[in-house]
């Protein structure tokens, strides 16, 4: 087992723990979700979940600009390939103005944060699956990389990623805690858990 999956293992188990669930040892072989099964959750639940993991991360308002990655995050760890994701949440992310299209950076070891074509700077944000804690209490991951334009200074690379409990039902979830880890270029490193 590596050091980054073992980070990320005590990462979940600072979350699990502190929703009241027993520790479990990890040993599926992921580092994001160990130990957790996928949810079945209807779209619009999930689009409530990703937007109250965004609200936290994020002072969301009329200037700020959020582009989806179109690829779910990996299970393991940095922020290689990663399964497309589903047509029909992409479409439901953009109607309910989660997020404000569509970017998705081209080499996770590049020098200089990526370019999108809109008009104002923001951040691209990558999603993970949503996993299932145990009854209404979910995890879900934030990847956030911060992008250029055409017509902006060119700004250095910058990323975070954070873990998220939420818990809640059909379309109203709220945030309970937070797991705050960073990104140092292609590596991923869990740092530190704090309750919100």
């Amino acid at each position: 087992m590596s050091i980054h999956t073992v980070r990320w293992a005590a990462l979940a188990a600072l979350l699990a723990a502190a929703s009241g669930c027993a520790e479990k040892e990890v040993d599926d072989g992921f580092v994001r979700g160990p130990g957790l099964k996928l949810t079945q959750l209807p779209v619009p639940a999930k689009v409530a979940i990703y937007d109250a993991a965004l609200k936290t991360a994020f002072d969301v308002g009329p200037g700020l600009t959020l582009l989806l990655d179109p690829r779910l995050l990996p299970r393991t760890t940095g922020l290689g390939p990663g399964t497309p994701v589903p047509k029909n949440l992409v479409a439901a992310l953009q109607e309910r103005g989660v997020v404000q299209g569509l970017c998705q950076p081209l080499a996770e070891a590049a020098r200089e944060a990526p370019q999108c074509e809109v008009a104002n700077p923001g951040y691209i944000v990558r999603f993970s699956d949503i996993f299932l804690i145990r009854g209404d209490s979910v995890q879900v991951h934030v990847a956030v990389e911060r992008f250029n334009t055409s017509t902006s200074a060119k700004s250095a690379i910058m990323r975070f990623e954070k873990a998220f409990q939420v818990v809640g039902k059909g379309t109203t979830w709220r945030v309970v805690r937070q797991g705050r880890v960073t990104l140092r270029w292609s590596e991923t490193v869990a740092i530190a858990a704090r309750h919100l």
